[in-house]
């Protein structure tokens, strides 16, 4: 099973946690990291930490900068070894098409809910792989249709596990185990939460005569 470390703070302060997430994780030689940095990271500043974030064996550099200016990933991109992967706030396939095309992307992120649903995903993925490109969807509590979606595309070799702790919420949860997901068995996508989970969360109620 791959591990991803997802950090969302400044350099300095990951490369201080790093070598004591090694130790206390087990992170190996080969173990898969994330970290997500702030945007606005200008491409020499970029440059600098992709060649020091290879010392930690980062498997990838998500959206360093913002998502709009594609060009500055595409010299940060040709400039480092470690993929850029981005997505998470591309929301067309035209804006993943330009990002390929210029060489600015390593690992493309897209998520079916911010493009116009599966049919958009997929002609994003089939891009991608025409330019032998990985895609690793980007999930937050989704798992249910991206797990599918992944399940269903050659060259996904994983898939984000997020927010694990409120899986309880869901009537049909999507378990991992080993590493692996689980697919689900039963037809659909969507997620339906259970009725303690709305009572729970129920505000109020109203009621039209």
């Amino acid at each position: 099973a791959k591990t991803a470390l997802g950090y969302g703070g400044a350099f300095t302060a990951f490369t201080f946690l790093a070598p004591i997430l090694q130790q206390v994780s087990g992170f190996s030689a080969g173990a898969v990291s994330l970290i997500l940095l702030v945007y606005g990271v200008s491409v020499a500043v970029g440059n600098i930490w992709g060649g020091k974030l290879a010392d930690f064996d980062v498997y990838w550099l998500e959206e360093p900068m913002v998502p709009e200016n594609v060009k500055a990933h595409a010299e940060l991109q040709q400039a480092i070894s470690i993929p850029v992967a981005v997505g998470e706030t591309i929301f067309t396939k035209y804006a993943f098409r330009d990002y390929i095309e210029a060489g600015a992307v390593g690992i493309v992120q897209a998520d079916a809910t911010k493009l116009l649903g599966i049919d958009e995903w997929l002609e994003v993925a089939a891009l991608a792989g025409a330019h032998d490109l990985p895609i690793v969807p980007h999930t937050n509590v989704q798992q249910k249709l991206h797990s599918q979606l992944a399940a269903a595309t050659p060259h996904c070799p994983m898939l984000e596990n997020c927010y694990e702790s409120i899986k309880d919420i869901w009537v049909e949860p999507i378990d991992v185990v080993d590493g692996h997901y689980q697919l689900p068995t039963a037809p659909g996508v969507g997620l339906e939460l259970t009725e303690e989970t709305l009572s729970r969360c129920t505000v109020a109620t109203t009621s039209t005569v």
